[in-house]
């Protein structure tokens, strides 16, 4: 039986291409053929045709019903890039809006202090966000390497006066680059404002300050004002550095050490003010 049915397949096999090869002479010596056979060939291919169409209009209302038609998925696309312009618009709002405190101390403080270069901070450090950031003024605005870098707080006489933030340690043409306080690699001498004791900073812990007195026996206290001491000529004197949060003896008992709060929060430092070296600073403390 199986022999039987491949020898009748066979047989509608040669019968097909002998009607293709009469069709093809047909045609030759018969040009009015042509158009017959044409006929014909349409006739044979339309049912496939039509297969075909139908799958192909099948699978583009299938993509059509889930992801849209091509207009419309333009046009989608069009609202949601839209849609993040605002997003984005609205966040640089909230910001504005929750620094609205910072801005009016910028204003300021800005007001009574023309003198000093105001920047805007343009690029963090990767490794740290506290540690060093670039500013958008150069040596093109009278910038120089140890520059001191401050900005504008409320003090707790509700008058606006100037914080350490850091100092220029690399200056371009149009930006520099500065080192902030919260930089663990440079030791920060200070002075308790009460007291008049000296210490040394040497620690920074969850953007905090921590350091030690000199003298064991220091009288600090918990919110004393720390100003900078001028000792090593890094930072000039009596410029305001932060609040004492805590003290506590050390280990060895040896020295009194300190938590200091900064009034600047640098995970939203967007302002300073360049203090340049010539410039007299004139401070209340």
């Amino acid at each position: 039986m199986l022999y039987y049915k491949k020898r009748e397949s066979k047989k509608k096999h040669v019968l097909t291409i002998v009607i293709l090869i009469a069709l093809i002479i047909f045609s030759s010596l018969n040009p009015k053929a042509t158009t017959l056979s044409s006929n014909v060939a349409s006739s044979i291919l339309m049912p496939i045709n039509k297969v075909f169409y139908s799958i192909t209009t099948s699978f583009q209302s299938a993509v059509d019903s889930v992801f849209g038609s091509k207009a419309n998925r333009e046009r989608v696309e069009a609202l949601e890039k839209e849609n993040d312009q605002l997003n984005e618009e609205l966040n640089k709002l909230k910001i504005i809006v929750a620094d609205k405190k910072a801005l009016e101390n910028e204003y300021e403080f800005q007001k009574k202090n023309s003198n000093y270069i105001n920047a805007k901070v343009i690029s963090l450090e990767p490794s740290n966000l506290f540690d060093r950031f670039v500013i958008d003024k150069g040596s093109n605005s009278g910038i120089k390497k140890g520059d001191m870098v401050v900005q504008g707080y409320m003090d707790k006489d509700k008058k606006i006066s100037k914080a350490l933030v850091g100092r220029v340690e690399e200056v371009g043409l149009t930006t520099s680059k500065v080192v902030s306080i919260m930089d663990d690699k440079y030791n920060l001498s200070f002075k308790v404002v009460a007291s008049n004791d000296f210490g040394i900073v040497n620690r920074r812990s969850d953007g905090a300050l921590e350091g030690y007195l000199l003298n064991k026996d220091s009288k600090v206290a918990k919110g004393d004002d720390i100003v900078t001491s001028g000792i090593g000529e890094v930072y000039e004197p009596n410029i305001y550095i932060g609040r004492v949060r805590e003290v506590f003896d050390s280990t060895d008992r040896l020295n009194k050490e300190v938590v200091i709060d900064s009034p600047v929060d640098y995970t939203r430092l967007y302002s300073v003010f360049v203090i340049q070296n010539n410039e007299v600073v004139d401070e209340k403390f």
